[in-house]
């Protein structure tokens, strides 16, 4: 009797001891399973905190990229010129950052005049305006050539403005036409005398007073948005003609007491019967 006292007893013992491993087993296998789902969840949030990050980023991005091309919009519309520095060569056109957009200028944009190798405009500071946006395609165009022209067109306005109404001048003929005379004032300046300011006399053609590269002397009767109008007549010595030249000294003769048959017939020698 006291011996199977003793062996339930050691039974029960090892049972507990058994029991006991296997809790604390258990409650290991619990605390790593904890500690790696606590390790997963803190990855998993700095991964969601890292995705929210980078999409605001993008979208922050997104929206900063649209604000420059209105900027860009509104900067063509308004033809601001921009001054930068050619960054880059590429076949058929040069590089010109703006706004931290890549713009494009053609080979044919570049200058007024044609221009045989754009290497020789690499990091060459210039001024241009925007002629292209494109959003969609990204795609930025500039032209240095229209802003050249525009000065020189101001430039060009402003010498003719400078030629005020009543002034007499000297200058050359360039060009005849039908209808009048041009006269180069300076270079780039040109005026039109009309073929009625070029003498007292009436004529068909300009080309019975002057010709291509005679100096004459003109007065500026007008000058109206950008166009100089000038006059000849009366400031310079007026064509001759010679059959009314003869009339008139013959008539001189006449009265003086020449002879009358050789007045008569001096009068009357261009006389057509018919």
């Amino acid at each position: 009797m006291e011996e199977n006292k003793e062996i339930i007893a050691e039974a029960v013992e090892s049972t507990t001891e058994a029991t006991e491993e296997a809790v604390e087993t258990i409650a290991e296998e619990v605390e790593k399973t904890v500690a790696a789902v606590e390790e997963t969840m803190d990855d998993y949030a700095a991964q969601l905190t890292e995705e929210a990050v980078e999409e605001t980023m993008a979208d922050y991005e997104d929206q900063l990229e649209l604000t420059v091309w209105d900027t860009l919009q509104k900067m063509m519309e308004e033809k601001t010129i921009i001054s930068g520095k050619i960054s880059g060569i590429v076949n058929a056109g040069a590089i010109m950052e703006v706004e931290g957009i890549r713009g494009f200028i053609p080979a044919s944009k570049l200058d007024t005049k044609y221009v045989k190798d754009t290497n020789d405009y690499l990091g060459k500071k210039v001024d241009a305006i925007i002629i292209t946006v494109d959003a969609e395609n990204k795609r930025l165009v500039l032209s240095v050539r229209d802003v050249l022209f525009q000065r020189q067109r101001e430039a060009r306005n402003a010498k003719i403005a400078s030629y005020e109404v009543g002034s007499v001048l000297s200058g050359t003929v360039e060009k005849i036409e039908s209808y009048g005379a041009f006269v180069k004032l300076e270079e780039g300046v040109s005026g039109l005398v009309h073929v009625s300011q070029i003498c007292e006399k009436k004529i068909a053609s300009p080309k019975e007073v002057v010709k291509v590269g005679d100096t004459v002397k003109v007065k500026v009767i007008r000058n109206e948005n950008g166009k100089i109008s000038l006059r000849m007549r009366g400031l310079n010595a007026e064509p001759v003609d010679e059959e009314e030249e003869q009339m008139k000294k013959d008539i001189a003769g006449y009265s003086a007491g020449g002879s009358a048959s050789t007045g008569l017939a001096g009068l009357l020698k261009n006389i057509k019967l018919d």
